[in-house]
């Protein structure tokens, strides 16, 4: 009885653990069979996805004739019968060329095969045919349901030329059905469904109309997949196996859904069998007596033993593995069958880890691309500098560093050796390398992927032009700092000769003076005017030159000026003027612009001393947002360029760094003050421009200036020149300097033109004067810049006392747009410092007229 109770409790037992397994196999099973389908699925369209990107890829090389393109696609289209309909539009939307000449002619831009198509592929899902429908099937019952393929078309530029699209047609899903799921369908009655990404059945065994259960659409739009049991609207309970589609290499997907299902009284009937069939078993067995069961476990193991041997063969590098035929219980077979299903699975592991491997060679090559790409040169070296790897710029750098290489080894870098350059540089982060004209930097890191170093990554980069730059902004704010202090010293040295000039001529105008002193006065006179005209090449190097800038066409002043030079430079140099506008405006002071002229001319007569070329040309250039200027800081916009190259002797590069500094000079001592070009980039600068220089030893030097282009416009207020000395008529004038000794000169040469003069040394004590006095003071004579209130604040104070008296500016300093607005103000007329007595009484005369 024991027997009995024990084999029967066993048998129970067994058949519960075996139903188990039996079912997370079948259910398995289901989850193998939806692969399969979406595999299958993904295959097919990437087959076709990529047969259109291929079209798409010769049509876009140009080497297809009208001929060729049509015997392409009609190609395809045989190729593969389930192609509705492959054709070509132009950029418009107007299909060119189709299979069947279907829809040539007709307007497809509105299609989002064709708007999508015209900027990146487009993979569009399953939908009814509205186009094509009277044409392809005219008289089905049924709809066209189509899948729409399309690349873009290129030229060789780059730039879209049309779309090739394709129309596939859904029924070729059935051919997928047909093969993997129809004999499955027969044996188990295991039906299958498409499902599009919002849970839409796109596809169905046999055409089955059902409603989706509700835990499964669930699933689906949580994009979950795996094997769930659940009950349909048919009230009968399924096993379904849902896999998501995730598209094939470059074939993105979807987003379809494969369900397979079948009833669970199909599915698991081979369990519920088993367990019947080990109950009766168990009983019969403990019924007739021990040794029967004996004998009975003995017929149970041994299919189980064969199997157990066949599983032992499962070992790496085994790529051959059988499973024996067992004819015996269904519990074997169906354990037969489990372990088969566990060798697919085991095949498909091996699958994906080859198209991993693939992957891995893919990212190698993509990696390769980026390296490719990176605007430096970037290099793997060994430890004993064998170049693993290299991108295109690092090879055209190794050619001009490393020409020649000790048995494909690198040993030095220009005048580096290699271990240098894997240390850490004396300062900074890279390493610096000059070789033949060029600076390059370099920085190593080592590659560390075990204890020891396995090699190093070297990166290389040309500064060449970069640091030019660095130096020229340099040697511009060295410039900048030696022209502000020379100005400074410049405006000093302004107002000592200005008194020393009103003197001067003061005594000349002496009745009965000494002829021996009237010689040496005017020699006085003549070297304070040296003197004022080499601190006024100072003040134009400082930018602080005052200046009367107004609308200036160049051409004819360069006209002027070649005509000039001409006559006066020697007969072996000759004089070329290009240009190929009619005017050239600028705005800017035509006298300043003539000393630039006039210096880079005598500059290019002394480098041509056995004769030469002499060559000016005027341009018109224009600089936009994203091109590169010819100057660092110089900002896009419009540009006159001046060009004054001669054929003379050149410029040695360690002298052309310092040309523009003030003293600076090559020639013998007396026959330049190196002021010259000091005086062209101070008056280049002023007028907003700016001025480059290349030279060639032995070929020549071109400099090029660039000014702001101008428009017509009124001129501004001129400065009064030279005449006759005008007397006055006893009229009271206010001075106002704050310098003693120029307010007594111009105290003594007023009162010498037959003027009564009042002086204050500020604008805030010529305000006190004018408060009681301004009914009797004719005209103010005051100094621009003065420590409390200068000139023109007190031009502003005297307009909101409305004290209507001219002013006359004396100025050492630019006045820029302020001279623009003071003329309504009450500025009569300015002079620049130091004023002689002439230009002092045509001004005072001009403002009282």
């Amino acid at each position: 009885m024991s027997t009995l109770i024990f084999a029967a409790f066993l048998s129970v037992l067994i058949g519960v653990v075996a139903r188990r397994q039996i079912e997370e196999t079948v259910s398995q099973q289901m989850l193998r069979t939806a692969e399969r389908t979406t595999n299958r699925l993904d295959h097919g369209l990437f087959e076709r996805y990529r047969d259109i990107q291929i079209a798409s890829t010769l049509l876009s090389s140009n080497e297809l004739s009208t001929v060729g393109t049509r015997t392409l696609i009609n190609t395809l289209q045989e190729t593969y019968t389930d192609y509705s309909w492959i054709g070509l539009a132009d950029q418009e939307g107007t299909v060119l060329i189709s299979t069947g000449q279907i829809l040539e002619g007709a307007d497809v831009s509105m299609r989002p095969w064709f708007s999508v198509g015209l900027e990146r592929p487009f993979m569009g899902d399953v939908h009814d045919a509205i186009l094509l429908q009277p044409y392809v099937s005219p008289d089905s019952t049924e709809p066209l349901r189509l899948i729409d393929i399309s690349f873009p078309v290129v030229d060789t530029d780059g730039n879209s030329v049309g779309v090739l699209g394709a129309h596939l047609n859904w029924l070729w899903v059935e051919e997928v059905h047909d093969t993997l799921l129809t004999p499955l369908d027969l044996e188990r009655k295991i039906e299958a469904f498409v499902l599009s990404e919002e849970g839409q059945i796109l596809f169905s065994t046999e055409g089955v109309e059902v409603t989706l259960p509700a835990d499964i659409l669930e699933q689906i739009q949580s994009n979950q997949q795996g094997v769930i049991t659940t009950t349909w609207s048919d009230n009968q309970q399924y096993v379904s196996g849902l896999v998501h589609t995730n598209g094939y290499r470059t074939y993105p997907g979807l987003g379809w859904t494969v369900l397979v299902r079948q009833p669970t009284a199909v599915a698991f009937a081979p369990a519920q069998q088993m367990s019947r069939q080990i109950l009766i078993s168990g009983i019969l067995l403990g019924a007739v007596f021990a040794i029967f069961g004996w004998v009975l476990a003995g017929w149970i193991v041994y299919p189980i033993q064969q199997l157990a041997a066949a599983t032992q063969e499962i070992k790496p590098g085994n790529q051959v593995i059988t499973m024996p035929r067992l004819y015996s219980y269904q519990e074997a077979v169906t354990l037969s069958d489990a372990l088969y299903d566990l060798l697919v699975k085991l095949n498909r592991e091996i699958y994906e880890r080859n198209l991993s491997n693939e992957a891995l060679q893919d990212s190698k090559a993509e990696l390769q691309h980026v390296i490719n790409s990176v605007p430096e040169g970037v290099l793997l070296l060994t430890n004993e500098g064998h170049i693993r790897l290299a991108n295109p710029i690092a090879d055209q750098f190794i050619s001009i560093l490393a020409p020649e290489r000790l048995d494909g080894r690198i040993t030095h870098l220009g005048n580096r050796p290699l271990a240098d350059l894997f240390t850490s540089p004396p300062k900074g982060l890279w390493h610096e390398i000059a070789t033949n004209n060029m600076i390059f930097e370099a920085i190593a890191r080592p590659v560390e992927t075990t204890a020891k170093t396995s090699g190093w990554v070297l990166v290389l980069r040309d500064i060449t032009q970069e640091r030019a730059i660095q130096q020229r902004a340099q040697r511009q704010d060295r410039l900048a700092v030696i022209g502000q202090l020379a100005a400074g010293v410049a405006h000093d040295f302004n107002n000592i000769l200005a008194v020393i000039t009103l003197y001067a001529q003061l005594i000349l105008r002496s009745p009965e003076l000494p002829d021996a002193t009237q010689q040496r006065l005017i020699t006085i006179e003549q070297q304070t005017k040296r003197a004022a005209d080499l601190i006024q090449q100072i003040l134009d190097f400082g930018r602080q030159s005052v200046m009367e800038r107004r609308t200036l066409d160049l051409l004819p002043l360069i006209k002027e000026q070649v005509k000039l030079l001409d006559r006066t430079l020697p007969g072996h140099i000759q004089i070329d003027c290009h240009y190929d506008a009619e005017k050239y405006l600028i705005k800017a002071d035509p006298s300043r612009i003539q000393q630039v002229i006039m210096n880079l001319a005598v500059n290019a007569r002394d480098a041509m001393p056995s004769g030469g070329q002499l060559q000016f040309a005027l341009t018109h250039t224009q600089f936009k947002t994203d091109a590169p200027q010819s100057m660092i800081d110089m900002p896009p916009g419009k540009w006159v360029q001046v060009q004054i190259a001669d054929s003379g002797t050149g410029i040695p590069p360690e002298v052309l760094t310092r040309i523009f500094e003030p003293f600076f000079t090559t020639k013998e001592v007396g026959k330049g003050t190196g002021l010259g070009l000091a005086q062209v980039y101070g008056i280049v600068k002023q007028h907003e421009g700016f001025v480059d220089v290349t030279s060639v030893e032995g070929q020549g030097t071109t400099f090029t200036l660039f000014f702001p282009t101008a428009v017509a416009e009124e001129e501004a207020l001129a400065v009064l020149s030279n005449g006759s000395v005008q007397q006055g008529q006893g009229q009271i004038i206010l001075i106002v300097e704050d310098n003693p000794a120029i307010r007594a000169a111009l105290v003594d040469s007023l009162t010498l033109l037959n003027y009564n003069a009042l002086a204050a040394q500020n604008g805030r004590e010529a305000l006190q004067i004018l408060a009681t006095r301004h009914h009797e003071i004719t005209l103010v004579l005051s100094d621009a810049v003065m420590p409390q209130l200068g000139g023109v604040a007190l031009i502003h104070a005297m307009r909101d006392h409305n004290y209507a008296i001219p002013v006359i500016l004396l100025t050492g300093h630019p006045l820029g747009q302020e001279l623009e607005n003071l003329q309504s103000l009450g500025l009569a007329s300015w002079l620049k410092k130091p004023p002689n007595l002439e230009q002092l009484s045509q001004a005072i005369a001009r403002a009282l007229a």
